[in-house]
C-alpha cells in the first residue's frame, strides 16, 4: 500500500479501537498518535535508502519480529500493572499488524515475509514482479523517471486502486462525521 492508505488505515482503526473503551480525550488522543504510529512503524527501513523491491526484505516487515517487541511491551505493562499501557501497546501494534497485512495485501514488487526467519520467502496476494521495483522508495530528480514508471506500473492494478482510495475516502468519512 502507498504511503497515505497506510495513515488512513491507521485512523479508522483507531476510531474503531477508541469506540471500545470508555477513555478520556487525552488517551483517545495517545491511542490515535500510537495506532497511526504502528501503521507507519514497518516503513522505518525506507530511512535506510533501500529500494521499493528491497524494503520488505528487513526484519522491520517481518510478523515475528513486532510479535515478539509487542509481547515484550506487553509484559512489561502486565508487570506493572498498568492496564492502560496494555492498551496502547494493543492499540500500536494493531496498526503494525494492519501494515503487513496490506503488504501482503497490495504487493507488486515485494511481499513480506510471514515466516521469517524459517523461510525467507516473500508472499502477496498478487504475483510479484522485484525487476518492477528496482527504484529508490524516495523519488529525487535522478529517480523521477523510474519511480513515475513504478507508479504506473503500480496503478494497472485497478483492485487496488479502487480499494486504497475507498480506504482514503473512509477515513476522510470517519474524520468529517467526528468532528
Amino acid at each position: 500500500m502507498l504511503l497515505p492508505t497506510h495513515i488512513a488505515t491507521g485512523y479508522i482503526l483507531s476510531e474503531v479501537f477508541i469506540d471500545n473503551y470508555n477513555l478520556l480525550q487525552t488517551d483517545k488522543l495517545l491511542i490515535t498518535t500510537l495506532t497511526l504510529a504502528g501503521s507507519l512503524a514497518p516503513d522505518i527501513d525506507g530511512l535506510f535508502g533501500l529500494q521499493i523491491k528491497d524494503h520488505h526484505k528487513t526484519v522491520f516487515h517481518t510478523p515475528i519480529f513486532w510479535s515478539l517487541l509487542i509481547f515484550i511491551m506487553g509484559f512489561i505493562g502486565f508487570s506493572i500493572k498498568n492496564l492502560l499501557i496494555v492498551i496502547f501497546i494493543i492499540a500500536f501494534g494493531i496498526g503494525v499488524f494492519f501494515h503487513l497485512f496490506l503488504d501482503w495485501f497490495s504487493g507488486r514488487s515485494a511481499g513480506i515475509r510471514i515466516f521469517y526467519p524459517f523461510s525467507k520467502k516473500q508472499y502477496s496476494l498478487f504475483p510479484l514482479k522485484p525487476e518492477k521495483g528496482n527504484v529508490p522508495i524516495f523519488p529525487n530528480k535522478k529517480n523521477i523517471k523510474k519511480y513515475r514508471e513504478f507508479i504506473r506500473y503500480y496503478l494497472k492494478n485497478k483492485f487496488l486502486v479502487i480499494t486504497e482510495t475507498l480506504i482514503i475516502l473512509i477515513a476522510i468519512f470517519i474524520w468529517i462525521w467526528t468532528l
